[in-house]
């Protein structure tokens, strides 16, 4: 049994013996919109083993049923700018080498997306914690999302749960409301965000041919996590130690023998 403490910073651009990876596509400040025509796209510079490249926008996978990484420059990753909602976003690419490591990340670039919304309504969401959102949150605590308008509970919606822009479930059916039940005891103590991104599957949207999905409202708040002065998380491989940097973690190896006669 041995016990491996990491301190990490989270939020670090990485960049290794010169190796760079920067976005060409969206410029700074550039208005994006539209359902298609539009490709995110990055440069590499001294980096022979980047095999992957992948994005984020506002720190979570590109949003929508399409890949978020490319494998051959200049990497471009088509995207539906309607699967967020209108206003100002930022976009982050990060250079991968074969074996998933980061080998270069680059400096994000802020976008804004300015779309008319093509269904016949204006969905709102409300949401409800069974722990105040200005208390520190322990145990398992439910969050659930309410929809309203004129189509709630008719158009199918996508409910799409994140914690640290990290996906954590999805629902997809025309409740009005869902709820997750939250286990903060699998997180490190200290702040999150918790978040909540609806999309519309098109239901009642006439304007767009094909059918329309897209983001319809998003909800999100930073909220304290505590629950033991140590935090204990378990882990299936000890390569998986860096999701959450500054713990102490036991790592235990377990062997299984087969007996034949």
């Amino acid at each position: 049994m041995r016990t491996v403490g990491l301190a990490l910073c989270s939020l670090c651009a990485v960049t290794l013996y010169g190796q760079s990876v920067s976005i060409t596509a969206p410029t700074a400040g550039q208005a994006l919109s539209g359902f298609s025509g539009f490709s995110f796209a990055a440069s590499i510079a001294s980096a022979p083993n980047a095999y992957n490249v992948c994005y984020t926008v506002d720190a979570y996978p590109v949003p929508g049923p399409g890949p978020s990484c490319s494998r051959t420059a200049p990497y471009v990753v088509p995207w539906d700018t309607f699967w967020v909602l209108n206003g100002p976003h930022q976009v982050v690419a990060t250079a991968y080498d074969a074996l998933g490591n980061v080998i270069a990340t680059s400096s994000p670039v802020a976008f804004t997306v300015a779309n008319n919304w093509p269904c016949s309504w204006a969905p709102a969401i409300t949401v409800t914690t069974g722990t105040a959102l200005g208390s520190v949150w322990s145990g398992k605590v439910s969050v659930s999302g309410t929809l309203s308008g004129s189509y709630a509970g008719s158009d199918t919606f996508q409910w799409n749960w994140f914690i640290d822009g990290m996906p954590l479930e999805q629902m997809i059916n025309t409740s009005v409301t869902n709820s997750l039940n939250l286990d903060t005891s699998q997180f490190a103590n200290g702040p999150h965000v918790v978040a909540l991104v609806t999309q519309d599957q098109g239901n009642s949207c006439t304007t767009y041919s094909d059918g329309y999905e897209g983001a319809a409202t998003e909800w999100s708040r930073t909220v304290t996590f505590n629950n033991t002065s140590t935090v204990m998380e378990v882990r299936e491989n000890a390569h998986e130690v860096f999701l959450a940097p500054a713990g102490t973690f036991t790592l235990s190896i377990c062997q299984e023998i087969n007996k034949t006669s």
